[in-house]
C-alpha cells in the first residue's frame, strides 16, 4: 500500500483542538485520518463527525497502518491548509 503523495497530512494544532473543545468548528473543513508515524492517509474528504468516528474506530480496533504497521492514527487537515481545503498544482 502506497501513501497518497498528493496529500500531505498535518495534525490539528493546539489552537484548533482548543476551538473544538469550546465547540467552535470549521464547518467547511475537509478532515482526514492519517498515520502519525509515516503520514499514510487512511480516509479524507470527511466532515468532522465522520472523521472523529473513523478515528475512534481505527483506535478501538488497533488497526495497523498498511504502510508502516504502527497504530498511531491522528485527526488532521491537509498540510498548508487552515480550512482543510487542498489546492493541487
Amino acid at each position: 500500500m502506497l501513501k497518497n503523495e498528493n496529500i500531505k497530512p498535518r495534525p490539528l494544532n493546539e489552537h484548533e483542538k482548543e476551538d473544538m473543545k469550546s465547540e467552535v468548528y470549521d464547518t467547511f473543513a475537509d478532515y482526514l485520518v492519517f498515520c502519525g508515524n509515516c503520514g499514510y492517509v487512511d480516509k479524507t474528504n470527511m466532515y468532522l463527525m465522520r472523521a472523529e468516528s473513523r478515528l475512534e474506530k481505527v483506535e478501538d480496533t488497533a488497526l495497523k497502518c498498511p504502510c508502516c504497521g504502527e497504530v498511531q492514527w491522528k485527526l488532521g487537515y491537509p498540510m498548508g491548509s487552515k480550512t482543510g481545503f487542498v489546492k493541487f498544482k
